[in-house]
């Protein structure tokens, strides 16, 4: 080729690059992989940031939407038609705090994790400061109301514990006032004793249920204004208090009646003893016969 006069022509395939351009370009590699992998964890690390944010504000969502339901449920008026239903109630609000000091475990967890994204000043920080602070005060709040329903609950209980014992003791004045009264007073000693004993009984009961009549007044006294001025309390322990002296009055004059009762019948009894005894005597003296020997003269007249 060179003899007739012509250039000659690079040869095909593979051609070796110049070793600085292969290290400047495994530079520029590097570096871009280097500033990847950097971009790549930047985003992570704010993916990460975000996920921890708007978990932050789910959970604080979802421990709101519990009070909310709670809140709802506190601010109830309920508190029972009777003593059965309110120790129901109360038994049932009892549960409840046992409920509130669980969640009180979770829903520290779910705000120490929002004071730490607030201490880190990320994403969000200023919003998720607001959130604890309402969140914080939402709780409180819910504590000062259960606290507020549970004394409501107690107060009713006591209420309703009042009218059930109050009611008793009526009962108790009512049947006790029937035999305290009775007219009944014997139609003989043997009768009468007897009567008298039961009454001495009775009598005994009424003297030992003065506690009953004092307790009550007592759990008046422990009620709120609010239900101790009520007709059902202010009203009725001056009742039932003057039903128990009066009961106490008559037991005491039937006492009497049956002791009075119980003296004529046993005076009767002996004076008809001696009737006996002296009709006896009469009887044999009409029978005797005047003996004719001396001796059996003194012999009558020792009989």
């Amino acid at each position: 080729m060179s003899l007739l006069g012509m250039s000659p022509t690079p040869p095909l395939g593979y051609q070796p690059c110049d070793p600085a351009a292969v290290r400047e370009r495994v530079a520029q590699l590097e570096l871009g992989y280097r500033e990847l992998v950097a971009l790549a964890g930047r985003r992570r690390s704010r993916l990460e940031e975000s996920r921890r944010l708007w978990k932050f504000f789910w959970d604080a969502g979802e421990e709101e939407a519990w009070m909310g339901e709670q809140e709802r449920l506190l601010s109830s008026e309920d508190v029972g038609r009777d003593l059965t239903s309110s120790l129901r109630l109360l038994s049932q609000h009892a549960a409840f705090r046992g409920e509130l000091s669980a969640r009180a475990t979770s829903l520290e967890e779910v705000l120490a994790r929002g004071k730490d994204l607030v201490a880190q000043g990320g994403l969000g920080a200023a919003e998720v400061a607001r959130r604890v602070v309402e969140v914080e005060g939402r709780w409180r709040a819910l504590g000062e109301l259960a606290t507020q329903r549970e004394r409501r609950l107690k107060e009713a209980a006591g209420f309703f514990q009042f009218q059930a014992e109050a009611t008793d003791v009526e009962r108790w004045l009512e049947d006790t006032s029937r035999l305290a009264t009775s007219p009944e007073l014997g139609h003989d000693e043997y009768s009468t004793r007897s009567l008298a004993r039961q009454h001495r009984e009775v009598q005994e009961e009424v003297r030992n249920h003065r506690p009953a009549i004092d307790a009550l007044q007592d759990q008046a006294e422990a009620l709120p204004p609010a239900l101790a001025t009520r007709p059902e309390v202010a009203q009725r322990l001056p009742e039932l208090d003057r039903r128990y002296r009066e009961l106490v009055a008559r037991a005491e004059g039937r006492g009497q009646d049956l002791e009075d009762a119980l003296v004529f019948y046993t005076m009767r009894s002996e004076a008809d003893a001696c009737g006996l005894w002296v009709g006896e005597k009469e009887q044999w003296l009409h029978a005797m016969e005047v003996p004719a020997k001396l001796e059996d003269l003194e012999v009558v007249q020792q009989r």
